[in-house]
């Protein structure tokens, strides 16, 4: 048995949403309050249902306007979708017990539990029932289960943001304790022990005058409760046997040191993988128990929490062998970007979460997994993004604060491809995008994706582009002429010169117009007479300079032109354009 969906209503910032289940691992992605706890407390609402126990607060409903409270908000109800482990079409003999199971469309079984809540005006409460469906929405059993009927099958844990060893390994219900609890020494052994730890602790305690001066202090403990004639004595071994057990804790030796230390004095990281070490040994002995149908349940926030980003590639995969179906909350690109699952995108907007998935085969994903932390994306297609940060920081724009990220694509040929897996079509996130327009066969392509009949004319493609939020300079205007004639050149012979490169007069003189004009009109081709007429030559010289020189050119000639950022006049308008709309973007 697996959970394969869960669909949540009107719980917290989830008005209505679905998460489709990998059978191994699943990753919530998105930014900061988007809605990834949510998930994982909605699943674990149900998995660990007992009627009786308060399991929502009035916090937790949706509410319907402002300053509304829990008694005028709608129920809140989540669904989980039951099917078979494995490749089993159908749920094993006995496997539901009394509850029936309902058939899909494709033959494979499934059973539907939904737990509601809501505020009852005659208890003054929050009650909650947790029932079984069927095909059509329908309560089966009325009254409700009094607890979620598969704790067996599908046993359930969840790791929070802090992995603290002496906490999570402490306690008697941990994995730990539970994994002690099976350990079965012999009377023989435990006795031999007990003598060797009682035999230790007087030692230690008759033979240290502190601890002695300790013992006489406590002493009168007992004549102030009424207890004359008692004793205070100190030790350092349990009195039963049995609790030696107890006592067992991890402790690991570093490559090279002379002894080992208690695992929990090590950093938090290598805490929370020992803790991973200890599930997994608790899950599999909970299989062998339960049977073949048995699938252990865990969900955890930020795997990667105090790993560096080599170790949070690695526990990507470590994660996705543990037994069973994992559920995950990560901020770390270097996580989700070697996940392999299924990785659900959640964004809020106006307070209101939505969930889409993202292919993870996706090249432009996996090149560049960091926008699925985004509020609004920009794609780029070259140097364009060097000089984004220099403008953004002159017009007073914080990318990072606001949650833009700044994707370059390399090459306009691939922006469509880009937009396609985070567009509108795609992730649905808010995308911007900006090209030089000098591929006329990208343009026409991309319009044919947005569902328009694209002209041969290259000025008209970029007049339909700039509809789409796609802007651009001229047609053949691209980055290198644009600087060129930024305050006539000044800013790029300036680069240059910082650079210790020679004047633009010696350059020209040491390549030769003739051969900077032939080099353009090769890789303009019948478009060369349009930029030659257009411009004055010694833009075209800047601009020829500007693309077989250095990549840190262009950023310097835009700190220049923005006296570092403080300074917005001279910002083309595609550039500004740009900026502001996805700052726009990312503010909704």
């Amino acid at each position: 048995m697996r959970i394969k969906q869960i669909w949540i209503r009107s719980f917290r910032g989830i008005k209505d949403a679905e998460v489709i289940l990998d059978p191994k691992l699943t990753v919530l992605v998105g930014a900061n309050n988007a809605g990834k706890t949510t998930v994982l407390d909605a699943l674990a609402a149900v998995v660990t249902y007992r009627r009786g126990t308060p399991i929502f607060l009035d916090t937790d409903f949706r509410a319907v306007s402002t300053g509304a409270d829990v008694r005028e908000a709608q129920p809140i109800a989540i669904t989980l979708t039951l099917v078979p482990s494995a490749d089993n079409p159908r749920f094993e003999a006995g496997e539901l017990g009394q509850l029936r199971a309902q058939p899909s469309v494709d033959g494979t079984e499934h059973l539907r539990l939904r737990l509601t809540a809501q505020y009852s005006v005659e208890t003054g409460r929050i009650e909650t029932r947790l029932v079984d469906l069927d095909p059509k929405d329908g309560e089966i059993n009325v009254d409700g289960h009094s607890v979620f009927p598969f704790r067996e099958l599908l046993p359930f844990r969840a790791f929070g943001a802090e992995r603290d060893l002496r906490r999570g390994m402490g306690g008697r219900w941990s994995d730990w304790s539970l994994v002690l609890n099976e350990v079965r020494p012999t009377p023989d052994v435990l006795r031999r022990a007990a003598e060797h730890f009682v035999l230790g602790s007087e030692v230690l305690i008759e033979n240290t005058k502190d601890l002695a001066e300790i013992a006489d202090a406590l002493r009168p403990a007992g004549e102030a409760v009424g207890l004359p004639g008692s004793d205070v004595k100190l030790s350092a071994a349990p009195q039963d046997p049995a609790e030696l057990l107890q006592q067992v804790m991890v402790e690991m030796r570093l490559p090279g040191a002379p002894r080992g230390f208690s695992a929990d004095r090590h950093g938090l990281g290598t805490q929370g993988a020992l803790l991973f070490a200890v599930y997994r040994l608790q899950v599999e002995r909970l299989r062998l128990r339960a049977g073949p149908g048995a699938s252990a349940v865990l969900t955890v926030e930020e795997p990667e929490a105090h790993l560096h980003p080599t170790a949070q590639r690695a526990m990507a995969t470590q994660i996705r062998e543990l037994p069973g179906q994992v559920v995950v909350a990560s901020h770390s690109p270097d996580f989700v970007g070697r996940a392999t699952g299924r990785i659900a995108v959640l964004r809020s907007v106006r307070g209101e979460t939505s969930i889409r998935e993202i292919d993870t085969s996706e090249r432009s994903f996996r090149d560049h997994p960091r926008v699925v932390f985004a509020r609004s994306i920009l794609l780029t297609e070259g140097r364009d993004a060097h000089l984004l940060p220099h403008f953004a920081r002159a017009l007073r724009i914080d990318l990072d604060g606001l949650g833009v990220e700044v994707v370059d694509v390399q090459g306009q040929g691939s922006l469509k491809p880009a937009w396609e897996v985070f567009g509108p079509r795609g992730l649905g996130m808010p995308v911007i995008l900006m090209g030089d327009a000098d591929d006329l066969s990208t343009m026409r392509a991309f319009l044919r994706s947005a569902g328009e009949a694209p002209p041969k004319d290259l000025a008209k493609c970029v007049s339909m582009l700039r509809r789409w939020d796609y802007f651009t300079c001229w047609p053949v205007k691209c980055l290198e002429f644009e600087l060129a004639e930024i305050d006539s050149g000044r800013w790029v012979d300036q680069a240059f010169l910082d650079q210790g490169e020679p004047s633009l007069a010696d350059w020209i003189q040491h390549h030769g117009k003739d051969k900077i004009n032939d080099t353009w009109k090769g890789k303009l081709g019948n478009r060369f007479q349009y930029v030659a007429d257009l411009k004055p030559e010694p833009a075209l010289a800047r601009a020829y300079r500007l693309s077989k020189n250095k990549a840190e050119i262009p950023p310097r000639v835009a700190a220049l032109m923005t006296k570092d950022g403080t300074d917005a006049t001279l910002i083309p308008s595609r550039f500004r354009d740009a900026l502001e709309r996805a700052a726009k973007l990312a503010r909704e």
